[in-house]
């Protein structure tokens, strides 16, 4: 369960200097275009930089979520999923499926989870 901002912004920016995605790790070289978020979580301001990859699987995982704090939280984004493995259900069967599921391709996928 992710705790909800009292106030949130997010916007597409393009970076004037080297940025690491908050998700993936990946560098967001200056001229990319990233994702930045801010809001405000316990009175505490806070901000994030995504790489547009680990956006759009955010966002696709978030909607596929029956309830808004079922979703990812930011900085969290590969635990959600390493939730939702199973057993018998691991490795390139199971990134598979997880894509097809929130509807995002495997190979986006796989470059934030590295299966």
């Amino acid at each position: 369960m992710i705790d909800m901002p009292e106030a949130f912004t997010s916007t597409t920016r393009k970076a004037a200097k080297e940025h690491k995605c908050c998700e993936c790790g990946d560098t967001i070289n200056k001229g990319d275009q990233y994702q930045y978020s801010s809001g405000i979580w316990d009175g505490e301001p806070r901000s994030f930089k995504q790489c547009l990859n680990c956006s759009m699987i955010m966002n696709a995982a978030a909607q596929n979520a029956e309830y808004a704090d079922e979703g990812p939280g930011f900085r969290g984004l590969r635990i959600w999923f390493e939730e939702h493995q199973c057993r018998g259900f691991t490795g390139q069967e199971w990134l598979r499926g997880m894509a097809e599921q929130i509807g995002v391709e495997a190979e986006m996928l796989n470059r934030l989870l590295r299966v």
